[in-house]
């Protein structure tokens, strides 16, 4: 056994568990089960991260962790966001925090209003990977018994995004462009009404 086979077994048991963060950031399109010391209502969230790292445009600026708290989606909103997870995967999209809130806000502005949180990173303890999100980090995730997160493992699983060779996406930014579209598109009622030419 050579020694980088032997330090890819000791990075994959390790799967990026922590007994505390110290400030470091968690990866961005993966959700993880965490406990949190700073809490008003949910000591142990489930969060899809949308961002982990420096924040220095708040109040306090500090080590910060954003993401979509799972616990307080309703069931429509779980699977659309399952779908687009799928989606974004299948169509190995180039996808940044910043663009995939503004994607959220367009497309599902409820679920911004209702899970969306933002934690004090050193205040997080035991995070563990339960889903690699469209990135591809599931050689590292923990197996959990919620059957969303059993359901979304299952359909983000090799064999699944390559079931059928139907492309979702024409290049890996294609999202990020129509995102990018559509907040630089202007509305119908601020356009000019022009006489019909005959």
């Amino acid at each position: 056994m050579g020694v980088i086979s032997w330090l890819l077994n000791k990075l994959r048991s390790r799967r990026y568990a922590m007994t505390s963060t110290k400030g470091r950031a968690l990866i961005f399109g993966c959700i993880y089960t965490l406990r949190y010391s700073n809490y008003k209502r949910d000591p142990s969230p489930m969060i899809l991260v949308l961002y982990s790292g420096p924040r220095t445009f708040i109040h306090t600026s500090g080590f910060y962790t954003d993401g979509l708290n799972l616990h307080y989606m309703s069931i429509a909103d779980k699977q659309w966001l399952s779908r687009t997870i799928y989606l974004l995967k299948k169509g190995n999209q180039i996808m940044k925090p910043h663009m995939f809130y503004k994607f959220l806000k367009l497309n599902r502005p409820n679920i911004i209003r209702t899970c969306f949180r933002r934690y004090h990173t050193s205040m997080i303890g035991a995070p563990r990977m339960i889903s690699a999100g469209w990135t591809h980090l599931t050689k590292l995730t923990y197996p959990h018994n919620d059957p969303y997160i059993q359901m979304l493992n299952k359909a983000l699983q090799p064999t699944e995004i390559n079931y059928t060779k139907i492309q979702v996406a024409y290049n890996k930014t294609e999202i990020s462009d129509r995102i990018n579209q559509t907040l630089n598109s202007k509305p119908i009622s601020s356009l000019k009404a022009t006489a019909p030419i005959i």
